[in-house]
């Protein structure tokens, strides 16, 4: 194993001791975020009318591994069992490969925004942010009146 992630709130202290005295090194205070999706905004650059909402968990899986340098494909494998209908899913795609994809789940009126990556030459374009976006507004459509999401420091501007 290479790297893993504990998500640690800023409250518990003993806990952030602990890992620390463990050899743990924080890098990154993620932040927990809700939106009343009646407050929905157009994103600031980027839309999704090129997009898929097929189960592609594969694809899926081989951007987020691009995304974050994994040449093993380590997140395809752990994530290739993750059963159609978990959630909704939004893929697009940059010269016909797979470059961006959102992953949502709905609980209840609640809409999870649970995982998200974008391939590195890909980036910049707004296609996560539009994908999100659709994503956000399909959820609206089902039903759902507010969006959650733990968010890194990079995601956050995205949410």
């Amino acid at each position: 194993m290479r790297a893993w992630t504990v998500w640690v709130p800023e409250h518990e202290t003993a806990a952030r001791e602990l890992l620390g005295a463990a050899g743990h090194v924080l890098d990154a205070s993620p932040a927990a975020m809700l939106l009343d999706l009646d407050e929905l905004r157009d994103p600031a650059a980027g839309t999704a009318s090129d997009y898929s909402t097929d189960w592609d968990i594969e694809a899926a899986g081989s951007i987020n591994d691009a995304a974050y340098g994994d040449t093993s494909g380590l997140f395809a494998r752990a994530m290739g069992r993750l059963p159609a209908g978990s959630g909704h899913m939004y893929l697009a795609g940059v010269d016909e490969r797979p470059a961006s994809w959102v992953l949502v789940h709905d609980d209840g009126e609640n809409c999870e925004f649970w995982i998200a990556a974008t391939i590195p030459e890909a980036r910049g374009r707004g296609l996560l942010s539009g994908l999100l976006h659709r994503a956000l507004l399909d959820a609206r459509e089902r039903g759902c009146t507010t969006s959650t999401t733990q968010a890194t420091k990079m995601g956050e501007t995205v949410y």
